[in-house]
């Protein structure tokens, strides 16, 4: 684990109510969240027993064996929890239960004024954002030709813009479907935010947000109600990054096979 590797140097990246985010010093980009009991869904969290309050970016933290020193916070993380790596199912074939999972998707999106949604505009939706129709032109671009993978990136408002989740939905779908992941958006992520760029990065690494990890595992078991309380759980995820996940997602299980292969050639 990061915080464990001998010498490493850490800072405060970024704080919010509830969650401090670390950043080693020296080395690639690479978050680290500290969070209160419920941050745990994050790929990159350590559970700690309490939230740590909010933390002035920059601050030093230092390691004396399992102790961390922030901020003037003694963090013991000997008693922190990290969940073991929960690995993605395979899903060989379209899911039965997809189509259910999509039509809420829609709903939720719709309902909520969401720029990123699922499926082609319909007569009677709200209009498009300017936002939303460059993230929809987009992400066609992606589907249809398996290019301008990197026009997605960074695209959309927040600290993990609709475009970077969308990517880290679809590369989840890569992995269910067995296909190689793209190492090579990586190069690219100079374009987004630290945050947002380092969740991708942990999505490459095969680490993914719970609520995710949930609906790939109730889509393979064929549990329809399951699968459509793990897509509502997921869209709760930040103001709108559960749901575009759930888009790129979607979107990578139901691609075509040559297309899927065309999205990151190995």
């Amino acid at each position: 684990m990061e915080l464990a590797r001998p010498g490493a140097e850490f800072s405060v990246h970024s704080a919010f109510p509830g969650t401090v985010n670390l950043r080693r010093r020296g080395g690639p980009l690479l978050l680290v969240a500290l969070c209160g009991p419920e941050g745990q869904v994050l790929p990159h969290a350590v559970s700690l027993d309490r939230p740590l309050g909010l933390l002035a970016p920059g601050s030093p933290a230092q390691m004396e064996g399992e102790r961390m020193t922030l901020g003037g916070i003694t963090v013991d993380l000997a008693t922190a929890c990290r969940r073991p790596l929960r690995v993605l199912p395979h899903l060989g074939a379209l899911p039965v239960n997809l189509g259910p999972c999509a039509t809420l998707l829609r709903e939720i999106q719709i309902a909520h004024g969401h720029d990123l949604r699922w499926g082609a505009p319909a007569a009677g939706d709200p209009p498009l954002s300017s936002m939303g129709v460059r993230l929809r032109m987009a992400v066609v671009a992606f589907l249809e030709r398996g290019s301008n993978v990197h026009g997605l990136v960074g695209l959309g408002a927040g600290l993990t813009p609709a475009g970077d989740d969308f990517l880290c939905g679809f590369l989840a779908a890569l992995r269910c479907r067995g296909q190689a992941l793209g190492a090579d958006l990586e190069g690219g992520l100079g374009a987004t935010g630290d945050i947002s760029a380092s969740l991708i990065h942990w999505a490459v690494l095969g680490h993914w947000p719970e609520p995710l990890v949930d609906l790939a595992q109730a889509l393979a078991e064929d549990r329809a109600p399951h699968s459509v309380l793990a897509l509502e759980a997921l869209c709760t995820l930040g103001h709108t990054s559960g749901a575009d996940m759930a888009t790129g997602f979607l979107a990578g299980l139901e691609l075509p096979p040559d297309r899927l292969a065309a999205a990151f050639p190995s």
